[in-house]
């Protein structure tokens, strides 16, 4: 016997093959994109993840922020995230590829640059820096 999907948003991730660490991660990008906030960004933790997915959770009572977030990552309105699934899978809202593409680049982009940065240090930039002003200096003269 198959298990019945609690609630829609439990569908969405199924079919994105998105556990709750992969959901956390998504969520806290998701909210720097859409909302801006630094560290006054909505969260959500795994156990959050898992009372959302079970449908334990109203959708009246996650903050503005909350939503928008979670309408950026699936595309739907919240009300129906936390709704059972429709009973054709066709009323499921389509995967946003483009959008994906969009944040796996910029995550990428994030690690490239996490990544030079931590190969040349900031003296050694410094120093590049006034060799380089030097050298231009020099050329002019």
């Amino acid at each position: 016997m198959t298990e019945q999907p609690e609630t829609l948003l439990k569908v969405l991730c199924d079919r994105r093959n998105l556990g709750a660490p992969d959901f956390v991660a998504l969520f806290d990008r998701t909210a720097d994109e859409v909302v801006g906030k630094g560290t006054n960004n909505p969260t959500c933790s795994e156990r959050t993840v898992f009372r959302w997915r079970a449908g334990k959770a109203r959708p009246e009572s996650l903050s503005a922020d909350t939503r928008r977030v979670l309408q950026a990552m699936f595309a739907c309105d919240v009300a129906a995230l936390f709704a059972p699934p429709p009973a054709g899978d066709s009323q499921a809202p389509a995967f946003n590829l483009e959008h994906e593409i969009n944040m796996t680049a910029r995550d990428a982009q994030d690690d490239a640059s996490a990544t030079a940065a931590a190969s040349v240090s900031d003296t050694s930039l410094d120093q590049l820096t006034d060799d380089v002003a030097s050298l231009a200096r020099a050329y002019w003269l």
